[in-house]
């Protein structure tokens, strides 16, 4: 007997979620919102020395 993981996966297609739209935007929504995030990883925010942070993080 099949679990309900593989049936779940037997019924999932590729074609299937071409036609999900809706689970297509949410999902290029997190990636963008993921690229936004590692983007801005590399910005310096004003007012924080770099230097003194990585100290107080590496205590």
């Amino acid at each position: 007997m099949a679990s309900a993981a593989e049936q779940m996966a037997a019924n999932l297609s590729w074609s299937a979620l071409g036609k999900a739209t809706d689970l297509r935007q949410r999902i290029f929504f997190t990636i963008g919102l993921l690229i936004v995030y590692r983007l801005g990883t590399y910005i310096p925010v004003p007012g924080i020395d770099g230097n003194a942070l990585r100290d107080v993080m590496a205590r």
